[in-house]
């Protein structure tokens, strides 16, 4: 996979995971038995055909692989780019599709997010390979979202079906291409000092003097790929460090090095970040600084322990820019 080419994938929208957290439980898999599952048919990354036929019958968490996939294999760290649908499978062989991402934006599953609250998904799609299709049948007594498995059910409930497909991966410890082993750029003592040897997460000395007034955008590496806009995705890898301390407050380094998915509008980044990657390629690595009023302002952020009036540095890997549907 190049960062630097986006246009290759064969996707080119984006669905936040969060907001579909329940849907993406469903993803799960316990074993790989093949017993009673109806016919599903079309091709990967369009609508699954389904024929509901027969009345569900399984004991336990049922795994089966429709399409085997040819690309790479996903591994337990990566983020995944996957489409899904869910069926309630009732006992007298109707169902109905309760959830669908296709024919919209595709979800973006960031696999270690899942590894505490739903093991069994990340399970289900590690070793998975680009291109596939799996299937993965619940019974009543082990419904997909894990907190409702406490809940006792006088009806016995439904049975539930999930196709989902793999679109891509972007694999954990992902960067942008850099020339040499080591890369060092020189703030001069107006801008933060940065050295990242390739592959490892970015070293940031932030100056002694004060934090520039207005934001900045120094582009370190340049990509050839999408540029971002307003509206857009970009897929990244990153490390934030406050100016005033030179502290680390927020890094995709920190949690396996997953690359993050983000779209740039205010309900989801901050302005800073919206400003400032505007226009910036696939493919680049650029060095942010953001004031306060770009950032988290004189509140700060306690959830990320930004104190109030903090400037923030960013090191940002841009891995891919998705255009706005």
């Amino acid at each position: 996979m190049s960062p630097g080419s986006p246009g290759t994938r064969p996707w080119r929208a984006a669905r936040s995971f969060a907001a579909f957290s329940a849907v993406l439980a469903a993803s799960a898999a316990c074993s790989s038995g093949a017993a009673a599952f109806p016919a599903i048919s079309g091709e990967v990354g369009e609508v699954p055909s389904v024929d509901f036929s027969e009345a569900p019958g399984f004991d336990g968490v049922e795994r089966l692989v429709v399409t085997e996939g040819t690309g790479d294999e996903v591994t337990g760290n990566d983020l995944v780019v996957s489409h899904q649908a869910v069926y309630e499978w009732r006992s007298d062989g109707t169902a109905q599709e309760a959830y669908s991402s296709y024919g919209g934006d595709p979800l973006f599953l960031p696999l270690p997010s899942l590894s505490d609250t739903v093991p069994e998904a990340v399970e289900a799609l590690d070793d998975a390979a680009v291109g596939a299709r799996l299937a993965l049948a619940y019974p009543p007594s082990h419904p997909p979202v894990a907190q409702e498995r406490e809940i006792e059910r006088e009806d016995g409930g439904a049975s539930t079906l999930v196709v989902y497909d793999v679109l891509d991966r972007y694999p954990a410890g992902e960067v942008v291409d850099q020339e040499d082993e080591e890369m060092r750029f020189d703030g001069d003592g107006e801008l933060p000092d940065v050295h990242v040897v390739q592959g490892r997460r970015p070293q940031i000395t932030v100056p002694r003097d004060s934090a520039p007034d207005e934001p900045t955008t120094t582009v370190l590496i340049e990509g050839d790929g999408e540029p971002a806009e307003a509206g857009a995705s970009v897929v990244t890898q990153y490390r934030g460090v406050t100016w005033e301390e030179g502290t680390e407050f927020d890094s995709t380094w920190e949690y396996g090095a997953t690359p993050a998915h983000f779209t740039l509008d205010r309900a989801s980044v901050i302005e800073g970040w919206r400003q400032g990657l505007e226009g910036v390629r696939a493919g680049s690595r650029v060095l942010l600084t953001v004031p306060p009023d770009l950032a988290y302002g004189s509140e700060g952020n306690s959830a990320v322990d930004v104190a109030p009036d903090r400037t923030l540095v960013y090191v940002i890997d841009v891995l891919d820019v998705i255009p706005p549907s």
